[in-house]
């Protein structure tokens, strides 16, 4: 398990920290040390917890967002806590899928699913050329027993609907 730190927090996770919360690295650390003040016994990785679960708050509503913040919510636990994070990749997969399903309501193009397997993910990979009706539900697909990884790297894509000559079905 790895050290964590307010340096390792902003090398990390600077860039959404700066995007969601406008934070800059001088800033979070005032923000930290304020905190530090109010919790003197809280760890940087409680702070820790508590921006990731601020940025969630901050980002309500914001599908593509969330679902990053719950990958490096999955990673963070993995790598900085020693423990799965796989309720986190779930919730990660689950808020790609309802972007997609939002998106859908908008399109004028019959939308589907198509699973992009990480690499190293065997579970993944044995959906990689299939494509999924729009409701089908592939977080329970992807992220379950089956799958082996802490931290996958998987995505759920929307996709245009085509027909048996290549052209684009329309709603």
């Amino acid at each position: 398990m790895k050290t964590f730190t307010i340096k390792t927090a902003w090398n990390q996770y600077g860039q959404l920290m700066g995007n969601v919360l406008g934070h800059d690295r001088e800033s979070l650390e005032q923000d930290h040390a304020q905190y530090q003040i109010v919790q003197p016994a809280a760890s940087v990785k409680d702070y820790m917890w508590g921006l990731f679960n601020r940025m969630l708050l901050e980002s309500a509503g914001d599908f593509h967002t969330q679902s990053m913040l719950y990958h490096c919510m999955a990673v963070f636990r993995g790598i900085y806590e020693g423990k799965s994070g796989k309720q986190y990749n779930q919730l990660s997969h689950q808020a790609s899928l309802d972007k997609i399903r939002i998106d859908n309501e908008s399109s004028r193009l019959v939308i589907e699913l198509k699973v992009s397997p990480d690499p190293d993910c065997p579970h993944a990979k044995s959906m990689e050329n299939k494509r999924f009706p729009i409701e089908t539900d592939l977080v329970s697909m992807l992220a379950n027993e089956s799958c082996h990884r802490d931290f996958c790297r998987c995505n759920i894509l929307g996709l245009a609907k085509r027909d048996e000559d290549g052209n684009l079905l329309k709603k």
